[in-house]
């Protein structure tokens, strides 16, 4: 862990509050719920916050801190920050701050008036010997809000190599150790290696959020852990990085993974850090977003063959109580300085939350440097949306920002790039679904509930665009983009529902056609009984020559005539024969009675055209 001394070794967390809020109401809020906290037996759920390190003849102990009070931890902040450049500039500074060693190591800090919103800020700042970040936002914010517990995404671990993982790491632990971590070569790169100097000072960065549900989708469509995305986009920003200083193909680099393990009765205490830093090598050398992506799922699955997880908690066990303090600390601050960065994902709550009915708008945190270790990104999710953050020493990355904002660039081209790629398993999902036999119950809109749902798109779509202009003048990236996602939708929808509109009228339109050509004679035989329909059938080629020549020889029959009221009388023309076999529906039947039409009572005028596109008038005149 980072040594008591180091000064630059705070874990801070950034959070933009609703105008509302004053001095005194932030402090009797964070007194009565994260001081004062009691548990059912009547003890402190965070002790350690009203707790301060002494000296003893056996090392630093805890030791409660009697001038304990809330305002020398509370306080308002001097400096005035009025838009987001101030903001980082605060925030930079005060992460060079130390934490006084006399009294408990954390901190609040609150500016008031920020933005046009007038929104109030809180910076707080933990040492991490307190515990580590994911307990620390997990059981912080949940003390804080207003809410009695807080939905968060915890990590999740099989249990299925449980067994293989412990025998491996019990037999085979200490060779990977020495594979792994003790023999492996150190990087040398821009960014470290014996050519940088440390400093002091830090510089903070965050980038602008993304779709949370756009980067599961990602998971979803290349069968992949949300660690694994963000790790192969952080590689990539700090591929890009590296290129814009000259180094056209840097090689992998190693980072720092700290990982969470579950101990003791609650899966997040506050007693202990309970982290443990895991060395894991990042893609920095492939080009491409897709291919770095698998290229980070091989790398993750050697880190699984091996264990290297179970093999660093079981190293890390064995020599805290083997080795001494001086041998152990610089045992692992070793392993630690041959990394280039640190790489962690800190999940916040799925969904908004408040403290003392105020909504928290944003929430950024940044997990610091250690020892020669001076770039650390850290991934922060919050109400279903991701982003990017960025603390670095200002002598090794003095411009953090071009890697926050390299962030949605590298996210947006992977979404792209599988935009069209369905999800493994959704196309069987749907398959299996039971279909519905019962039109009643799901009929089809008529074209007038068509029209209607229109009309509704339209008015909601003239309220977005108005939305939209509002936004835009105060700024709201993450609003804007909500609207013009759903703007796309509606337009969607609304070009659906016209295509659909246009085909009901065009189906209906040829029934009417079809009806009006029909003759109400021939729905009935000669014996008053209803006819079976005529089936009207795709004609091949053979049917349709045969059907060319009985049109032919149909019109020998009658006159040719250039003058188009030309009249004859179709009676004379057919004899007894063909009259004896001739009938509607086209079987012939010699021995049953015949109804005859004399077509000389009725004279009409016929045109070749007229004969060849009237199908009522081919049914009459078809010969078998």
């Amino acid at each position: 862990q980072n040594s008591i001394t180091d000064s630059t070794a705070v874990y801070q967390a950034l959070l933009v509050i609703e105008f509302g809020l004053d001095i005194h109401r932030i402090r009797d809020l964070i007194n009565a719920r994260l001081i004062c906290a009691e548990d059912k037996l009547k003890r402190k759920l965070y002790p350690k916050f009203t707790k301060k390190l002494a000296v003893s003849c056996s090392g630093l102990v805890w030791m409660p801190d009697h001038g304990f009070t809330i305002n020398n931890h509370v306080f308002s902040s001097s400096r005035r920050v009025e838009n987001q450049e101030d903001l980082l500039d605060f925030v930079s500074e005060s992460s060079t701050k130390p934490l006084p060693l006399n009294s408990p190591l954390w901190e609040i800090q609150v500016v008031k008036n920020f933005g046009d919103h007038k929104d109030t800020i809180l910076l707080i700042r933990v040492h991490p010997i307190l515990s580590d970040g994911l307990s620390l936002a997990h059981n912080v914010l949940a003390s804080l809000t207003d809410l009695d517990a807080i939905s968060c995404s915890v990590p999740k671990y099989s249990t299925r190599g449980k067994v293989y993982r412990f025998v491996k790491s019990f037999f085979c632990g200490s060779l990977i150790f020495l594979k792994e971590y003790f023999f492996a070569k150190a990087d040398f790169n821009l960014l470290h290696g014996r050519h940088t100097i440390r400093s002091s000072k830090r510089v903070v960065s965050w980038s602008e959020p993304f779709p949370l549900e756009n980067a599961r989708r990602i998971c979803h469509v290349t069968r992949s852990s949300l660690n694994e995305v963000l790790v192969s986009v952080a590689a990539g920003a700090l591929r890009s990085y590296l290129q814009l200083n000259g180094i056209e193909n840097p090689y992998n680099m190693h980072s720092l993974i700290p990982v969470h393990y579950r101990s003791g009765v609650s899966e997040f205490s506050i007693e202990n850090n309970q982290n443990v830093y895991m060395t894991m090598q990042i893609p920095t050398n492939t080009e491409g977003a897709i291919p770095r992506l698998w290229k980070m799922k091989s790398f993750m699955k050697h880190v699984n063959h091996n264990a290297l997880f179970s093999v660093s908690r079981f190293v890390r066990y064995v020599t805290s109580y083997t080795l001494p303090s001086a041998l152990y600390n610089r045992l692992w601050k070793c392993i630690r300085n041959k990394c280039t960065c640190i790489i962690s994902n800190v999940p916040g709550p799925e969904g908004p939350i408040r403290f003392g009915s105020r909504l928290i708008k944003d929430l950024v945190t940044w997990n610091p440097p250690t020892d020669d270790v001076c770039v650390s990104i850290n991934f922060v999710s919050y109400d279903d949306q991701i982003k990017m953050t960025v603390m670095s020493d200002p002598s090794v990355l003095p411009n953090p920002e071009l890697i926050t904002r390299d962030f949605a660039y590298q996210m947006s081209c992977i979404a792209e790039l599988l935009a069209n790629r369905r999800i493994p398993g959704d196309q069987m999902t749907k398959r299996l679904e039971p279909l519905e036999l019962d039109s009643e119950i799901h009929a089809e809109p008529t074209v007038e509930q068509i029209h209607h749902k229109m009309s509704l798109i339209q008015q909601e779509l003239q309220d977005l665009k108005i939305q939209l202009e509002s936004e835009g003048k105060h700024k709201h990236v993450a609003g804007e983009t909500k609207i013009i996602r759903k703007i796309d939708f509606l337009k969607e929808q609304f070009r659906e529902l016209l295509v659909e509109s246009r085909q009901r009228r065009a189906a209906e339109q040829e029934n009417a056609m079809i009806l009006s050509e029909d003759d109400p004679d021939e729905d009935l035989d000669e014996d008053g009984e209803p006819k079976r329909p005529f089936r009207r059938r795709t004609l091949s080629i053979s049917s349709r020559m045969s059907r060319l020549s009985t049109v032919s020889q149909s019109s020998t029959v009658r006159p040719l005539a250039a003058n188009p009221a030309t009249q004859f009388d179709l009676s004379s023309e057919i004899d007894s024969e063909s009259e004896a076999s001739f009938r509607m529906d086209g079987i012939s039947q010699t021995g049953r009675k015949q109804h005859r039409r004399l077509y000389s009572e009725h004279p009409k005028q016929f045109e070749i055209l007229e004969y060849a596109s009237s199908p009522s008038v081919e049914r009459k005149l078809r010969t078998f």
